[in-house]
């Protein structure tokens, strides 16, 4: 049973591990590692998220970045509006109440 799989965890020099293992996904050093991927632009091995190495993932953490606080000031104008329109509701009950009253 022992050495029926062969590592095939890619390592940072382009060669395989080539261990033998029990498990199919990987030997007992790489089976936990994230899954490397090569960068859309250069081809360097990469494991985050966008799929961009780290010279070039920078274009795409600003954008992110950028759409947060976009999506932040869009929540904060949608408040600002609903309070708005809870005051001019509060405001146009006191008149009619004024207006029964006298």
């Amino acid at each position: 049973m022992i050495g029926e799989y062969y590592c095939n965890y890619l390592l940072m020099t382009g060669y395989v591990c080539g261990r033998t293992c029990r498990q199919p996904e990987g030997c007992f050093e790489y089976w936990k590692a994230k899954l490397r991927i090569s960068c859309k632009v250069c081809d360097k091995l990469t494991s985050s998220e966008p799929g961009l190495c780290r010279k070039h993932s920078g274009t795409y953490y600003v954008t992110q970045y950028f759409n947060r606080l976009r999506d932040k000031a869009n929540a904060d104008d949608l408040i600002w509006m609903k309070i708005d329109e809870l005051l001019l509701e509060l405001s146009a009950d006191k008149t009619e109440e004024a207006g029964e009253q006298g």
